[in-house]
């Protein structure tokens, strides 16, 4: 006490030198002053460090201190603490989750750092943090198991460690759908991302469905990382392989009313929508459509708005070629020869 007493004294006349004070504080066990003070230093915008600390150096300070110490620490919130350097800290956002989940481990809150877990691993943006996040949880999971089994056999341990054995082995299988999920948030508009998260859920019908459901409405043309036709033409796909070529149609329908970056996106999709028709020879339908998309150069030349997609794609020759093609084996030889003569204008 007389040795504190001091120091106090002496932090009245240098109070820059408050860091020797905490480091002090620390080596005779007297955490909880000693994260009041280096609280009370992170707060103080005008504080300059005499160890050339940053601020953003004595945040991390005070959160490894604060959660390697929950039961000494009585007079701050140490959640609190930790989860505004989560918010202020990005770089670190990884760290300071684990931080938080080891001070409840240290409290023997089992559960609620399961919870601290599984949020920062659905809040994360990006594959860093949540690798180290997701390494820790594990471990977590392992050693809880490990305790268990190294307790004296009883019906209440072993039913315990079963449960955590489900737990950790549901983990790692649900390991490539979060991963997925961290990738879609740093960036919801890549395309093959969403491609990748639908063949994650090949084995649940339902599943696919809303996969593709919320990547189409998601990704945003203008902002597409990728070839935003594949998409829906992947949905459309998805349909025709369960033999509901109805529903295909209706997705195909919709595809053809985005705004694409290109003509040929657009030209694209109408040449997917053809060919389904023929692999399963609806070849009256084929046709249909083929002459569906040809027949929007005549809208087109009464719309004023040359820069929408849609009022372009009569210029597409990867479409005529097919129409032609079309044409030439199912019309006649008035639709076939309209046909050529309208893809002679486009020269």
């Amino acid at each position: 006490e007389t040795a504190l007493c001091a120091f106090r004294r002496y932090l009245m006349l240098e109070p820059d030198h408050v860091e020797i004070y905490i480091a002090y504080l620390r080596t005779i066990g007297r955490y909880d002053e000693a994260a009041q003070k280096l609280a009370s230093v992170v707060d103080d915008e005008d504080f300059s460090s005499m160890e050339g600390k940053t601020r953003h150096q004595l945040w991390m300070d005070l959160c490894d201190l604060v959660s390697k110490h929950p039961a000494d620490i009585k007079s701050l919130n140490i959640e609190s603490i930790i989860r505004s350097g989560i918010r202020q800290f990005t770089d670190e956002v990884g760290r300071l989750w684990i931080s938080l989940g080891d001070h409840f481990i240290r409290l023997g809150q089992f559960e609620k750092a399961r919870d601290i877990y599984e949020e920062a691993m659905a809040t994360v943006s990006t594959v860093h943090d949540f690798s180290l996040i997701f390494e820790a949880y594990a471990k977590f999971l392992e050693s809880l198991i490990s305790a268990h089994m190294e307790r004296e056999a009883s019906t209440v341990s072993a039913a315990e460690a079963d449960l955590l054995m489900l737990r950790l082995e549901d983990l790692l299988g649900r390991r490539p759908e979060l991963v997925s999920s961290v990738k879609l948030r740093q960036n919801p508009h890549n395309v093959h991302e969403w491609l990748q998260r639908a063949k994650l859920y090949k084995d649940s019908p339902e599943k696919v469905i809303r996969c593709f459901t919320e990547a189409v409405m998601t990704v945003e043309p203008q902002k597409a990382e990728g070839r935003l036709w594949t998409l829906w033409a992947a949905f459309a796909k998805f349909y025709e392989s369960h033999d509901d070529l109805e529903n295909a149609r209706v997705i195909f329908s919709k595809a053809t009313q985005v705004k694409y970056r290109g003509v040929d996106d657009l030209a694209s999709v109408w040449c997917e929508w053809i060919e389904m028709e023929l692999r399963h020879k609806e070849f009256d339908e084929a046709l249909k459509v083929a002459r569906q998309a040809a027949g929007q150069k005549k809208a087109a030349a009464l719309k004023e708005d040359k820069d929408d997609v849609q009022n372009r794609l009569y210029r597409s020759t990867k479409l005529w070629s097919l129409c032609i093609d079309l044409e030439e084996s199912l019309g006649t030889t008035a639709s076939t020869r309209a046909a050529y003569d309208a893809t002679l204008e486009l020269k």
